[in-house]
This record gives structure tokens, sequence and C-alpha cells, in this order.
């Protein structure tokens, strides 16, 4: 992605940061080391693009620093925790989790545009677990299959849309939206109508990404852009 990186925790000191804020920094604290390194070796100038700059709400609009910037020119990255067909992002995993907080796809679109997000964004990331794969709400029968990112059936307003799923009986389902199209929506209706949304189909890391590589990774240990889906497609 185009520019320089940057990092929006959506929840503050106050909503348990900790667990997004510790792999945030070692994003960063990796990506330098690596950038650092490569600079010694190749006897190249040292490049801090993709050293993203860490920002997180619960400050005086932090977003605001984008709005001197080109928006062709920087990638903003959000930080959370979700799954398919959640429309939620959170901050830690764990469902009874007494210190879980969640936010909407509505909610954190107000929050970055609250947090100072400039309208005219064009490059946004959901960096939470499979935040581009739909999820199967309920089937009328037949065997529970797992459901890939969808084609041309994001085009229904909403949390929910209907499809028929191959198997062998061709039944009728009901399929959750990702949560990445949810906040893309969102988003569109709030007047931000230049913005590409990304998210992802699959397990992410961040803080332990190995110094040997350029990219953060997947659960799997492969770039997690071959499991991206953007949106408007």
């Amino acid at each position: 992605m185009p520019g320089q990186y940057y990092i929006y925790i959506p929840f503050s000191e106050e909503e348990n940061n900790s667990e997004l804020l510790k792999a945030a920094n070692g994003w960063e604290y990796n990506m330098r080391q690596i950038h650092a390194s490569r600079a010694y070796i190749n006897g190249a100038p040292f490049s801090s693009r993709k050293i993203p700059k860490i920002h997180n709400t619960g400050t005086t609009k932090p977003l605001s620093v984008l709005t001197k910037l080109d928006p062709d020119e920087y990638t903003l990255y959000v930080f959370g925790h979700s799954n398919a067909g959640v429309n939620k992002i959170f901050n830690i995993q764990g469902t009874q989790n007494p210190d879980r907080v969640e936010l909407s796809a509505g909610q954190l679109a107000t929050r970055l545009i609250g947090d100072g997000m400039p309208s005219n964004i064009k490059n946004l990331k959901i960096y939470a677990c499979r935040g581009a794969q739909p999820g199967l709400a309920k089937r009328e029968s037949g065997q529970l299959t797992t459901v890939y990112p969808p084609q041309e059936l994001e085009k229904e307003e909403g949390e929910y849309y209907t499809a028929f799923k191959e198997n062998k009986d061709n039944h009728l389902i009901q399929i959750k939206h990702p949560f990445a199209f949810l906040v893309y929506q969102a988003l569109v209706t709030r007047g931000i109508e230049k913005v590409n949304v990304s998210g992802y189909w699959s397990p992410l890391i961040a803080e332990t990404v190995g110094t040997g590589h350029m990219h953060k990774r997947t659960g799997t240990g492969s770039r997690p852009g071959q499991f991206r889906t953007t949106w408007p497609k």
C-alpha cells in the first residue's frame, strides 16, 4: 500500500488497549530494526515509510495529523480483534472477559471521524482477524460449510444478505457481511466517499513479525496481501 503507514487503535487506555498497543509497538520496533539493518548492509539511506506511526483514541483528535498529508501518500491501519461475519471490533479476545469492549462498524466509523480522520482518506485497512470473511448466520437445512469472500453479494445494504451456497442440496442460507465491508458502508454513509477499505480473511499477527521479514504476517506465516479484500471492488 502507498506511502507512510499509520496505526490507529480505536480503544483508549481506559478501555484496556494495552494488548493492542503492545502489538502495534512490536510491529513498529521490528520494522525499525529491519530498515536500520538493511540500510547498514546495503549502504542505502534509512527508510521509515513502513515504520508505522501509532495513534490511539482518548487523546484530542489524534488522526488530525493526517489532514496535512496527501491522501495518496499514507495508509491507515485500524488495529483490533474481529472474526468472520462479526459486526464488531474488540479490544481483547474472549467473549466472557469483563474488560472486553466492542465497537460496531458504525461506532468505529463515528470514532474515526471524531478523532480527526480526514474526509478525503483513500487507504484504510482493518487489521483484525478474518475481518473480510463473511459468516454463516443461519441455514434452512444441509451441512454447515465454510463461506469464503463473496463476489457480487455485498450490493445489498444492511448487516445480512441472502444467497445460495453450492452444496449437494443447493439450500438457501443467510450470510453475514464481513466487518470490513460494513465499515466501508458506514464511512460512505457518513460522507467519506473516496475511501478504499481493506480487510483480511485469515488470522493475523503483528507483534511477532520476524525481523527477517518486511511485512506483517498471517497466523500461518503467509503475507496478508494474499488474503485481502478491498471495497469498493
